[in-house]
């Protein structure tokens, strides 16, 4: 008799099995797995709400015949939210067992997508392309995406001294440091640019359509991970860098090279692209080859990353007795 049982993950559960180690592995080992394609990225799917708002919900697919599942994320992306909601909430993960085509899981992918952006690929984009030791980190934007990464980067770059935080709500600031008081020096700065100048690396995960991050403040040896593409970055940083590297090159070539609307109405010239993550993991490209090397990092995520993630809770929660099942 074919599978009648859905496991729902909350948020809470999701918290209760799955670290910000596991994403950041994850990541990476999704990271190459797309460089061999043995997994099948499918073609996200955007749809806007039709109101007249800059608001809209993305589907996100990938099958993994490996571990026989195929998923979809499902996110809500809202420029101009109803006062009080977040730019994104309620996100969701469906995972299906491909031997049999059933549904197996519902995972609330809210804090998935928190920890696996700028505290996963942003990191793992850190990881093979920043100064070895980075001791200063500059987060631009503080909200969800912001604090996600600073818990991220502390994971994977115990040499950090000193994170400089930036955002139009400086009491943004002021939570960022307190959630990870201790274990790092927080110094919160009234203008972008004095987090910028003289950090190691420089994190964009703002929400704002306006550029506050400008070319003139980068300097020789920093690394800049952009999880917004040029929402909120200069794009003139493309001609700047020495070497500017992709996510993964199919899936940014769209919501990354072809999209003006993510480049403040600029188009970015293609030629620029040095090569993208798998190409860097694997070897085929080397990542940075000096301490001087000025080197971008953009990336708009994928689904892959989630469903890898909710696999992983999926399994810890069903050997844990946590999360509720349901009937189909």
């Amino acid at each position: 008799m074919h599978n009648r049982e859905i496991l729902y993950l909350s948020e809470q559960d999701v918290q209760a099995v799955l670290s910000r180690r596991d994403v950041i592995d994850t990541v990476e080992e999704i990271f190459r797995q797309a460089g061999d394609q043995s997994i099948v990225l499918g073609s996200n799917s955007f749809l806007p709400t039709g109101d007249g708002k800059r608001n809209r919900f993305i589907a996100m697919p990938v099958s993994m015949p490996k571990k026989q599942i195929l998923g979809l994320k499902w996110i809500n992306i809202y420029d101009e939210p109803v006062e009080g909601y977040p730019f994104s909430h309620g996100n969701l993960v469906l995972v299906n067992d491909t031997r049999t085509g059933s549904p197996i899981a519902v995972v609330s992918a809210t804090n998935i997508t928190t920890m696996r952006t700028a505290g996963g690929h942003g990191v793992i984009g850190a990881k093979y392309l920043s100064r070895k030791n980075p001791r200063k980190l500059a987060v631009i934007g503080c909200g969800g995406q912001g604090r996600g990464g600073i818990g991220g980067f502390l994971e994977q770059f115990p040499s950090l001294e000193e994170i400089r935080l930036f955002d139009a709500v400086p009491a943004a600031c002021e939570a960022a440091a307190s959630l990870y008081e201790g274990r790092a020096r927080f110094t919160v700065c009234g203008k972008p640019e004095d987090a910028v100048r003289g950090s190691d690396i420089v994190l964009t995960c703002s929400s704002s359509r306006k550029v506050l991050v400008q070319k003139e403040w980068i300097e020789k040896g920093m690394t800049i991970i952009s999880i917004n593409a040029f929402n909120d970055l200069d794009p003139g940083v493309t001609e700047l860098a020495d070497k500017w590297v992709l996510g993964v090159y199919r899936e940014d070539a769209h919501s990354v090279l072809d999209n003006t609307d993510m480049s403040q109405g600029v188009q970015l010239d293609r030629e620029r692209v040095y090569a993208d993550m798998p190409e860097i993991i694997s070897g085929r490209r080397p990542g940075r080859a000096s301490e001087d090397e000025i080197i971008l990092y953009s990336h708009m995520g994928m689904g892959a990353f989630d469903v890898a993630c909710a696999d992983i809770a999926y399994t810890r929660a069903k050997e844990k007795g946590i999360g509720t099942v349901l009937e189909v």
